[in-house]
């Protein structure tokens, strides 16, 4: 059945993908908690749980959803995702589940069966289900209950009811606590969830997911792949990621475009000194901090044994303090970057944007090899 006026009244709200999908969406990355992710998709992918995926916004909830898609035995049908602020509010039904009020005698029920129809023997994506309202949530409950077992939309033909995919950013367990998400749609939604970890906490994975974009982008623009500075992926292992890897990304996507990797620096040392000082201000309002230095520090403070002046001595200790820093952010990357190219240093230096000589002499300096040749 066709669905043209279903998709004029949800406009960007759906968004229907064709079956047969050619390849199979990657879950990049190389950490613990991915991997996790990807069993999991491998194992559930072919059964009809529904599942609901819990993740921060730029985490690939969406990526998660397709894969589960085709990685099933819906593949050749079609993926319709759609937006929760386009399923209506229904006026029939004053906000409440009520047994007497049938479904498709409402107009919401006559929208939401068109795009039950549309993903027939399919799957039905509804992305930040904890954004719709009340009276959407009843709307979608009772469609789900008054639809379950029918006809799918005429000709005596039978209906295969789509398997169902939703995503949250926020604990919907949490929300039913407070009284803004009903408890029966979650059960009958949650046979199984997926957690997807923010970029922050696996940063392990940024080096893998910086080169796929890389041959992402190039490839769409025919470029030739850009070599990153050490610098930059220095940056990178420092930054929180707000957007997490949406805004890794974006970033890439500027990169192979646009060429200017100095500005992209400059701006995420910016976001990391804003960052810092803001968790150094919040700390200092929990602890009640004075501005001094606790004794036992005031002690130990480099430079503090050689009697020089107290702001010097602090300059000095900070300059200790960040270059030790630095020293340490640029060993882990190149560890990383090492160990994803599986200790081919010619590769790794070309990751790293650096010469071959001048990476055996960093492997050399922070002792992560022995009997490296000259």
């Amino acid at each position: 059945m066709c669905c043209e006026q279903s998709m004029k009244r949800l406009g960007n709200g759906y968004r229907e993908f064709p079956g047969n999908h050619a390849t199979f969406p990657e879950i990049i990355g190389v950490s613990d908690s991915i991997s996790r992710v990807r069993k999991t998709v491998e194992r559930i992918g072919p059964t009809d749980l529904n599942v609901i995926i819990y993740g921060e916004n730029g985490t690939g909830k969406d990526l998660v959803a397709e894969a589960l898609h085709w990685n099933s035995g819906r593949s050749a049908k079609p993926f319709v995702k759609i937006n929760p602020l386009m399923i209506p509010y229904d006026s029939c039904c004053n906000g409440e589940l009520e047994d007497d009020v049938d479904a498709d005698k409402c107009e919401a029920g006559d929208n939401l069966r068109q795009v039950f129809n549309s993903a027939c023997g399919g799957t039905l994506f509804i992305d930040r289900i904890q954004e719709i309202p009340p009276g959407g949530q009843v709307t979608l409950l009772r469609f789900f209950r008054n639809f379950e077992g029918q006809s799918g939309g005429g000709n005596n033909e039978a209906y295969e009811s789509p398997r169902f995919l939703v995503s949250s950013t926020r604990d919907l367990t949490g929300l039913i606590m407070e009284g803004t998400f009903r408890a029966d749609l979650f059960h009958r939604l949650n046979e199984i969830s997926i957690h997807l970890p923010p970029l922050k906490d696996r940063k392990e994975d940024i080096m893998p997911l910086c080169d796929h974009f890389l041959r992402l982008y190039a490839r769409r623009y025919k470029k030739k792949i850009p070599a990153v500075d050490g610098q930059t992926f220095e940056l990178f292992y420092q930054y929180q990621w707000p957007g997490n890897v949406r805004e890794l990304s974006n970033i890439i996507h500027r990169l192979v475009v646009l060429g200017n990797e100095e500005q992209i620096q400059q701006e995420l040392r910016e976001s990391i000194t804003q960052s810092l000082k803001t968790t150094f201000h919040d700390e200092e309002a929990v602890s009640g901090d004075t501005g001094t230095l606790p004794r036992d520090l005031e002690e130990t403070w480099p430079g503090k044994q050689r009697g020089v002046h107290e702001e010097a001595t602090v300059c000095e200790g900070l300059k200790d303090i960040s270059q030790r820093v630095v020293e340490k952010v640029e060993m882990e990357a190149i560890m990383r970057v090492l160990e994803y190219t599986r200790w081919h240093r010619k590769k790794a230096a070309r990751l790293l944007g650096v010469n071959y000589r001048t990476l055996l002499n960093k492997i050399r300096k922070y002792g992560l090899g022995e009997n490296l040749e000259a």
